[in-house]
């Protein structure tokens, strides 16, 4: 996977594995400047349920029922969200089917060429990329049908260190292709426990995230994370959640109300693995050796703006999440 995209990348894995958790899969919109390898990572993914929608003029929209007819469950996958804009017939179309598969599963579309009737609500997911002026100059479209509510944002960018090693990249090897997908699969469904003293962290985490993005009430974005822990549980085949699906789903705030990089993903991650699991002391040394490939200057400015954000606190001279994670 390209540099500078882990965080993204694990984000659609936790998403994609919510339905072997039993959840209902969510709607996510990637926003991220031009070049950033949105659409890149969308397609280096292929697997049952991963539908990749590049067109939906002429045949593409029954193409798309007739395959999520077949798959039952999964995520429809827009790597250019503004080609699905571009056409104004087919973007009523479709972002009426997204709307409808989010809300309470799709039983029937009917359009003046296409009739389609399923014979149990359809309850797919979908993951668009979008630029941050266009999904700012699109924000009404997606507000009109009531999309936009029922969607979450993951906003991203890179380092300075990523971009230049980005660069280097290309430079040498040309832009990079998805050669060899990546596979998702959905297991067996199962069923992921949670025990009472983690559905207390999931709350509080759930709380905080409203309260970061002034949402009316807490309970969508406790949804969330409980959604997105059950999936990361899922990825990696436990069927209890742990303290550790917290603190991933933790590192994965900062892109959900602003936009953050990967280096704000590993520090919160590495700070909670330690502080948390491991029951050890986190200085700014040790982020510092931790964070090689990453420059001082550029390290500051990320624990700079975790502390101002309230992810992370400074005790004495060490390092620890914030308040809400509480006596654990």
């Amino acid at each position: 996977m390209l540099t500078g995209l882990e965080a993204p990348e694990r984000f659609i894995r936790c998403c994609y594995k919510m339905i072997e958790a039993n959840e209902q899969p969510i709607g996510v919109i990637l926003v991220a400047p031009p070049g950033s390898g949105k659409s890149y990572l969308l397609t280096s993914f292929t697997g049952e349920g991963y539908i990749i929608l590049s067109d939906v003029s002429g045949h593409g929209l029954e193409t798309l029922l007739m395959e999520i007819n077949h798959k039952k469950r999964g995520y429809i996958i827009l790597p250019d969200m503004i080609r699905a804009f571009g056409r104004q017939h087919s973007k009523n179309s479709l972002f009426a089917v997204l709307n409808m598969t989010l809300e309470e599963g799709l039983m029937s579309i009917r359009r003046s060429d296409i009739k389609y009737e399923f014979r149990e609500p359809v309850k797919f997911g979908f993951i668009g990329a979008i630029t941050p002026k266009e999904y700012m100059s699109r924000k009404k479209d997606l507000d009109s049908i009531g999309l936009s509510s029922r969607c979450f944002n993951f906003s991203f960018r890179y380092t300075p260190e990523d971009e230049e090693s980005i660069n280097i990249y290309i430079s040498t090897n040309g832009m990079p292709k998805p050669e060899e997908k990546i596979p998702l699969e959905i297991n067996e469904i199962k069923t992921i426990t949670i025990p009472e003293n983690i559905g207390q962290f999931i709350k509080r985490i759930g709380e905080y995230l409203a309260k970061m993005k002034n949402e009316a009430y807490d309970f969508r974005s406790i949804k969330l994370v409980r959604k997105l822990a059950r999936g990361n549980a899922a990825l990696y085949g436990r069927s209890t959640l742990t303290i550790e699906d917290c603190i991933v789903v933790y590192s994965f705030l900062p892109f959900m109300f602003d936009s953050a990089t990967d280096l704000d993903f590993k520090l919160l991650l590495y700070i909670g693995k330690k502080t948390i699991i491991d029951k050890s002391d986190v200085s700014y040394d040790d982020i510092v050796k931790r964070s090689k490939k990453y420059s001082e200057n550029t390290i500051n400015k990320h624990i700079y703006y975790l502390l101002e954000k309230g992810f992370i606190e400074k005790k004495r001279d060490n390092f620890v999440y914030s308040k809400l994670w509480g006596t654990l």
